[in-house]
This record gives C-alpha cells, structure tokens and sequence, in this order.
C-alpha cells in the first residue's frame, strides 16, 4: 500500500533520533517520486535521509523489530511502528578513556580507574544499553589524537550504536574514526575554534553524524562552556552556542553539567528545560546520574531524549535492566532487551 503525501510528512517531521554513519558506500531509491538518498551502516542499521537533520532510520537489528530497505519496501512499514522506535528513550553508559583504560572522576578532576574499555563496551551490549559513548577525555589537552585502534576493537565487539570523540579536529579525523567503526563522532573543543567544522562535517557525514559536546558549567546568572576537558572557560553563553550548533548542522547535543558531573546529585534540570525550549535536535543529558529517579527526573522534567552516565553503570551501582523497568513503569518509551529471545520490544 503506498503512503500518502500526507503520511510521509508525518514521518519525517518526527524528532530525529539515534543513527549514524560508518559506511562507503551511499545509495538512493525513489519514492513519491523522490530520490532519498541513505546510508547502510554497521551497527545501527539503514539511515533514510529526507533533509538535513530530520530523516528516517530502519534498524536492522532483530532486537530492534524492525526492517532494512533491502527486506521491505517504505511504505509497508506501519507509520505507528516506525512513530514508537522514533519516540524511545535511550540509555547510554559512557566510557571515558585515559591511556586506555575507562576512567571516572568528580567535576572532571580525581580520576580513578574503571576497568578494560573493550569488556565494559561488551557487557554493556549484553546488558541492553542503547548506545555507547566513548571520550578520550585527555586527547585535547594533551595534544594526542584519539586512540583509532581502541576504537577499532571495542566496534568489532559491539552491535549497538557508538560515538567516538576526543581530539578530533579535522573532516580527515572524521572520516578516520568512522571508518574505525564508530557510528558517531562528538566534537567539542575544536568546533569553538573552528564552528564551521560542523558544517563541513555534516555536509560529508551526515548531520546525523556529528554530536556537538557542551560542557557548561553556571557562572553567576548564566552557564558558561569550557573546553579542553572542562578546563578552559571560552566566555560562550551555553544556550547561545548550543543554538548555533543546530543552525551550523548538528545533529545532537551531548550536554554536560560540569557542576554536578560525578557528584551523582542529579541532572542539571533547569539546564536541560531551557536547552530544549529552543532547540529541535535531540539532547543527551550528562553529569549527575547518581539514582534511577534522576535519570527519569532528566527526561520527564528536562525533556533529555537520551540519558548519559558512566559510574553508576560501572560499577554496577545501577543495573540498566532495572532502570529501563522503572522508567517504563513512569511512562517513559524505552526498548527492553529480552535475553532469552535476543529481542527487544518497544
């Protein structure tokens, strides 16, 4: 049955969720008398792209019931289907990495040791995590390029989409480190110095490619962002830059509250409320997660379309099974991974 005109819009107006690119090789297929172009990737499945930053994502992972425009033509997906996957919450354990090894601190200072990159990006998987993230915390500051063969390794060991970021400057980076496998590259420090990477980032890429990180901190009446691992103010208004991240071509927002980052105090709500009042793209909530109820609070109250953490899911003071049942009883779409069937329902 063909969609109507009407019906298409409805899809592609859905906020833009989860999906990268990590592929070559780039196709199109006509429909409605357009040619869309789309991108296969390797771990979150067919990305459909309609415009920049909104599109159409089939996942093509059978956890994920769903479908690839290889198996099913568009329009005999179910509009209701294709509007839950677009609309589900996702959890994502962070994996910051200092000379290789996952590291966790406290307002970005006091570092301890968190275990292998690689066995935690596996358990995770395992556990029903959405979505890693994957930050070489001292890549910048210490002038060092991200590690390409970590990120090689932890990609081959996963199904689940990944972000990579740390040190990464150039398009040349870009492509490197998708190429590494990553579905998603987070850009911080260098897009302060050089906004315009994100336009030719996700000119090349994809916008759905390019994460704009935020580090903001509250500086009296306002927030402020650092940079350099939350080292070095840049006297940017946060909500200004982070408005100006979309217009430049982002395609989402990993921001961090550098005030609560590891106090596991709860997220920055007020933060987040006024960050998605004036924004469309979807944004990670990160700095704060201490207790279930923070990670709902940050979606019910802050509006977060994803929820970061890294130390509760560490060191298992948190189990993510238990987090997406509680989120679900509040009302809260997320996916809930069946372990005896290896599927998941939305």
């Amino acid at each position: 049955m063909n969609r109507s005109e009407t019906e298409t819009q409805r899809i592609v107006e859905i906020r833009q969720p989860n999906f990268g690119y990590n592929s070559n090789s780039k196709r199109s297929k006509t429909f409605l008398n357009l040619t869309i172009p789309f991108t296969p990737l390797r771990h979150s499945g067919t990305a459909v792209h309609i415009t920049n930053n909104q599109a159409v994502i089939f996942l093509s992972r059978n956890d994920y019931k769903s479908i690839t425009l290889s198996r099913c033509n568009l329009w005999e997906f179910p509009l209701s289907s294709l509007t839950q996957i677009m609309l589900t919450k996702r959890i994502i354990p962070c994996l910051d990495i200092k000379d290789g090894r996952t590291v966790k601190g406290v307002n970005f200072v006091g570092l301890r040791d968190a275990g292998d990159p690689v066995e935690l990006a596996q358990r995770y998987t395992a556990e029903g995590a959405d979505e890693l993230v994957f930050l070489d915390i001292t890549a910048t500051k210490e002038k060092r390029k991200t590690l390409v063969k970590l990120v090689t390794e932890i990609a081959a060991h996963i199904n689940i989409p990944f972000t990579v970021g740390g040190g990464i400057k150039t398009v040349e980076e870009i492509e490197a480190i998708l190429k590494a496998g990553a579905d998603k590259v987070s850009l911080n420090s260098a897009i302060v110095r050089d906004p315009d990477l994100i336009t030719r980032a996700s000119n090349a890429f994809g916008s759905q490619a390019i994460v704009a990180a935020v580090d903001a901190k509250r500086v009296d009446d306002h927030w402020e962002v650092f940079v350099k691992g939350g080292s070095e103010p840049t006297g940017l208004d946060a909500l200004s830059w982070i408005k100006k991240t979309e217009m430049l071509g982002a395609g989402e927002i990993l921001l961090t509250s550098m005030d609560r980052d590891g106090t596991k105090s709860g997220f920055d709500l007020d933060l987040l409320k006024k960050v998605n009042q004036q924004i469309t793209i979807p944004v990670i909530a990160s700095g704060g997660a201490g207790t279930i109820q923070h990670c709902c609070d940050a979606v019910l109250i802050g509006n977060a379309d994803a929820v970061l953490a890294a130390s509760i899911f560490h060191f298992r003071e948190i189990e993510i099974d238990d987090l997406k049942a509680q989120m679900a009883n509040e009302g809260i779409d997320v996916r809930i991974l069946h372990r005896d069937t290896e599927e998941s329902s939305i």
